[in-house]
């Protein structure tokens, strides 16, 4: 036990001296932005760690988006709609991508609804299936500031000259199936979850001539031909000891059968088809009337560096009440506080999310909020 909880101290401590070393600077750089979604997703996905969507919980709200995001989106509807000669709408559409270059724009919406199903034991395991849909969308935009040519990884986007370039990169999910919760003994457990998946993605890339020349925009309206429907599944396998100490590592989104697939010339999903993997450590330390549980672990896709998903952090829950928990966490990017108050059949959480370093490869981080609700059978 005191080698374990040894073990689990120094992943910690390791991984708290890795995020106070991460570098405050970087020079600017041409970005895709579905990659880089799919870095801030799986982050986003972080912050639900300690919220498990477990077997009694029937509605579960969660939105999270960056400060300031309400000022871009009113900015760029008024230099959508300018009116006046070329120059002058040109001009006001380059305003307004100067105010907002080299900066970073998250935001990501979940609407999830449980069935709870009666568990049952079958050759020695505990089975507990629940019922599960979700819709989800989400979007990353970006703005670079163009000192030459630019030109667009993973896009048919190259431009030349002083005009600065947006990208977004938005999806929309809708997934719906069985999780199945398995309990062998007093230790091991496996989660699986099989569902439908409907996808629809996009990223696109405009300067500002091209959008005032050619009265382009970012085209959401493809949406009903975008659409690739497959059978997915979600494996993590775990380890709770007596003492304390818990392990568990898994799968996102593997494909395993394809539904449907795109229609048109639009080509495959942006987002890919790799699945995520994710691996998970924690001790718990019962001190009477309250809990702490330091953890740390690893998130990982294709499309990021490794570092990129490490994290530790602390969950603080008081057990007189059983109301208050805390869960702080630290990555390469930022350090999240997110308090959590459960009452009855309902549950609240905030986070705030303030990065911990200036930038990321010369695009400005912004701090991020999160608001969640849950609503228990």
């Amino acid at each position: 036990m005191e080698l374990k909880r040894s073990l689990l101290t120094i992943i910690f401590l390791l991984q708290v001296v890795f995020v106070s070393q991460i570098q405050n600077a970087h020079s600017i750089a041409v970005r895709n932005e579905a990659e880089a979604f799919r870095l801030a997703y799986d982050k986003i996905k972080n912050d639900e760690l300690y919220r498990k969507f477990e077997h009694d919980w029937i509605i579960d709200i969660a939105v999270t988006g960056s400060n300031d995001i309400k000022d871009l989106i009113d900015d760029g509807e008024d230099a959508a709609n300018a009116t006046g000669t070329d120059a002058q709408k040109l001009e006001k559409i380059t305003t307004f991508l100067n105010k907002y270059k080299n900066d970073q724009y998250v935001a990501n919406a979940r609407l999830a609804i449980g069935i709870p199903l009666p568990s049952f034991e079958f050759d020695g395991w505990r089975l507990t299936p629940d019922a599960r849909g979700s819709f989800e969308v989400g979007a990353s935009l970006s703005i670079t500031e163009s000192t030459g040519t630019i030109t667009i990884p993973g896009l048919n986007f190259t431009v030349t000259g002083s005009d600065p370039v947006i990208q977004l990169y938005a999806k929309e999910d809708i997934r719906y199936g069985l999780d199945w919760l398995w309990e062998f003994g007093e230790n091991w457990w496996m989660d699986t979850d099989f569902y439908v998946k409907q996808r629809w993605d996009m990223h696109e890339a405009h300067s500002a001539s091209s959008i005032q020349t050619n009265s382009q925009s970012f085209d959401v309206l493809k949406k009903s031909k975008n659409i690739t429907s497959t059978i997915d599944g979600d494996f993590r396998v775990g380890y709770d000891q007596e003492d304390g100490f818990s392990f568990w590592a898994g799968f996102d989104e593997i494909k395993l059968l394809k539904l449907s697939d795109r229609r048109g010339t639009v080509g495959p999903l942006k987002w890919g088809d790799r699945p995520g993997m994710r691996a998970h450590v924690d001790y718990l330390f019962d001190l009477s009337v309250v809990t702490l549980t330091p953890f740390a672990g690893v998130h990982q896709r294709s499309s990021y560096d490794f570092d990129d998903g490490l994290y530790a952090g602390m969950v603080f829950e008081e057990d007189l009440l059983g109301v208050l928990s805390v869960v702080a966490t630290a990555d390469n990017q930022y350090i999240t506080l997110h308090p959590r108050f459960r009452f009855w059949i309902f549950q609240l959480e905030y986070a705030l999310k303030t990065p911990s370093t200036s930038n990321i490869d010369g695009y400005k981080l912004h701090t991020q909020h999160m608001a969640n609700f849950r609503l228990a059978f």
